[in-house]
Formats: C-alpha cells, sequence, structure tokens
C-alpha cells in the first residue's frame, strides 16, 4: 500500500477488507477518481441509480465530473496502453 506522501500526492494507494454486507453507502467524489477491483468474493456497486453485483476479479474506474458512457471506453483504451507498454503489471504486487 501507499500514501500520498509516499507518491508526492499523485495517488494513494490501499487495500480494503469487507465484512459480508458491509461498504459504505452511496456516495460520490467531485475531486478524485476512484479505482477497485474485486479481489475475492462480489460486491455491490451503485450507478446512475442502479445497484449492480460485480464478481471476483472485475475492475472498475470512477471519474469525478466526466459522464458514465465516456469513461468506459477511455478507461479501456487506457488500459490497453498500459498492457501494451507493460506498465499494468507494475501494480499486480499490490493485488495479490
Amino acid at each position: 500500500m501507499k500514501t500520498g506522501k509516499e507518491t508526492g500526492g499523485a495517488y494513494e494507494l490501499i487495500q480494503v477488507e469487507l465484512e459480508p454486507h458491509g461498504g459504505n453507502d452511496w456516495h460520490y467524489h467531485k475531486k478524485f477518481n476512484e479505482y477497485f477491483t474485486v479481489l475475492k468474493g462480489k460486491a455491490l456497486v451503485g450507478k446512475n441509480g442502479k445497484e449492480y453485483t460485480i464478481n471476483e476479479g472485475y475492475s472498475g474506474t470512477y471519474l469525478p465530473g466526466i459522464p458514465g458512457f465516456i469513461q468506459e471506453p477511455l478507461v479501456n483504451a487506457l488500459a490497453k496502453i498500459a498492457q501494451w507498454k507493460g506498465e499494468d503489471k507494475e501494480l499486480k504486487k499490490y493485488f495479490q
């Protein structure tokens, strides 16, 4: 895990473990991106007023101020570039 201080304020990397049926109430962020991966089990997330069950291995990103229909293709394109350059492997050590 990394603190904002360790990354020069670029990001903070945390791991959260939830009890069954645990978690946050509906919320959103105005000033920062949220990226998550379900490492084990399932999770319930909300988007546009609807709830979705996501399975182990699913990753998602929510960007402040950008509509969801733009976010998904944008993030997918950036992920493919990172994979092509091999930069995605740098984060794997944090998700094992």
